[in-house]
């Protein structure tokens, strides 16, 4: 359906393959980022202790220039990983963690408004009432109203993840 180019090669077929790495891409990044953001997000609107100290932190990753760090870092630990991993391995391994670890912010962020306004509400009051530890409160009743926000932060970071790893791929 794409048609062919000047050597006769399927572009569809071309397409489709060099999709699979980008969708791997995407995913497991998001995947990191997303354990890494709700779980900063969940301690800092369920703990206010934590609060300020994380939120504080988020906002420092957000002020950081995303693109020359992501440069940097690659310049730096390319060579050991492909030494240690294999050529494609180890750049699929580094990409990925850096952009899992440059992108839980926002995540965190939404995770922690929707854990601000939930333990406020009368269910999780009355498991705190009877005594109900906070590791059970936040397994059994706050992670599951949740999922809907961090569902939607995958599917928009899903996306970023894509474009961040062509930008550094260019």
């Amino acid at each position: 359906p794409f048609g062919t180019d000047q050597l006769g090669h399927d572009m569809l077929a071309q397409v489709l393959q060099g999709g699979r790495i980008s969708i791997a891409v995407g995913l497991t990044a998001m995947a990191l980022s997303l354990v890494l953001g709700t779980f900063i997000g969940v301690l800092a609107g369920y703990f206010k202790r934590l609060d300020g100290l994380l939120m504080r932190g988020t906002d420092l990753f957000l002020a950081l220039p995303l693109l020359p760090l992501l440069l940097v870092i690659i310049m730096l630990f390319r060579d050991s990983l492909r030494g240690m991993f294999g050529p494609e391995t180890g750049i699929f391994i580094l990409i990925v963690f850096i952009i899992g670890m440059t992108s839980w912010m926002q995540t965190a962020r939404i995770v922690r408004g929707d854990v601000l306004a939930l333990k406020e509400r009368e269910f999780i009051l009355a498991a705190n009432s009877i005594g109900t530890p906070s590791k059970r409160v936040i397994s059994r009743h706050i992670m599951p109203n949740i999922l809907s926000p961090i569902m939607v932060s995958a599917t928009l970071g899903i996306a970023t993840a894509i474009i961040t790893e062509s930008s550094l791929s260019f």
